[in-house]
């Protein structure tokens, strides 16, 4: 019924709104007059409402909450110089598959959403996340030089190494990869990707380690 909602939201606002001017036509008085402003500014608001909601759901991954790879990729191109220097973290969680496996994919989505809770609460309100897909994620680290970044990065790998992650009555060990680059100045931001993507590729190949380039 929502999906409906969102997908006619234009005609059904036109229709209503178009009613609602037609009534205060026909019975013109002061009283249908005032009804009827109060009524578009109803009708305006729930408008605004539904395209927060439809701007949410195009920029956030609707498991975890954190912003999607197309926006996050979008986002990272329109970094202004004042948040320079600049921090990429790409994070992936070690043998995911075998959660899944193991334990099933809600399992895996609650393993998720826990790892996610963990980043987003050890970064600054600056700072900020994403879900690029899979178990992979990344975090952008305004002003944040490469000491900062490598000590955030092992504190966040320390954490998830000790954390007990839970469903129903399992207790789930986890680890994981962390790549690390970091930039003092404006540069191509395709470049920077492939450095933390390097980065990861050589954190991966040992598991539960930070490699910055």
């Amino acid at each position: 019924m929502k999906e409906k909602l969102f997908k006619y939201a234009p005609i059904i606002l036109l229709a209503v709104s178009s009613i609602i001017w037609l009534i205060a036509f026909l019975l013109h008085n002061i009283i249908n007059f005032v009804t009827c402003i109060v009524s578009q500014g109803v009708l305006l608001v729930c408008c605004g409402i539904i395209m927060k909601q439809l701007h949410q759901q195009a920029i956030k991954d609707s498991l975890t909450g954190l912003y999607n790879r197309r926006f996050f990729l979008s986002k990272l191109r329109e970094i202004p110089k004042a948040d320079f220097p600049l921090a990429l973290l790409m994070i992936d969680i070690d043998n995911f598959k075998k959660v899944n496996d193991t334990y099933g994919h809600l399992a895996g989505d609650e393993a998720l959403k826990q790892v996610t809770e963990i980043l987003t609460g050890n970064i600054r309100k600056s700072d900020w996340g994403a879900r690029l897909g899979g178990e992979e994620f990344a975090i952008v680290l305004s002003r944040s030089d490469s000491e900062n970044a490598y000590r955030l990065a092992e504190r966040l790998r320390d954490i998830v190494e000790n954390f007990d992650f839970s469903f129903e009555q399992n207790t789930i060990k986890m680890t994981i990869s962390i790549g690390v680059a970091t930039t003092y100045k404006c540069v191509s931001i395709n470049d920077l990707l492939r450095l933390a993507d390097m980065a990861l590729y050589e954190a991966k190949e040992i598991r539960n380690t930070v490699i910055m380039l």
